[in-house]
């Protein structure tokens, strides 16, 4: 199995379900981490349109 990426773009297979956040906002419309299952595809955010990257949410302690 090969590693999960770091950045996905809109459009782009989930690999890993899981807490993912938008690289370039950070909050899309207040929520902070968005639950994606594997194999759906990464939406675009509200706020950053075309530019958004997806990134894996760090892990909660």
């Amino acid at each position: 199995m090969s590693d999960p990426k770091e950045r996905y773009g809109v459009g782009e297979k989930v690999d890993e379900a899981g807490e993912y956040v938008c690289e370039i906002c950070h909050t899309e419309g207040g929520v902070h981490v968005h639950e994606f299952k594997e194999g759906e595809e990464f939406p675009t955010c509200m706020n950053c349109g075309a530019s958004t990257s997806w990134k894996k949410a760090p892990d909660k302690e």
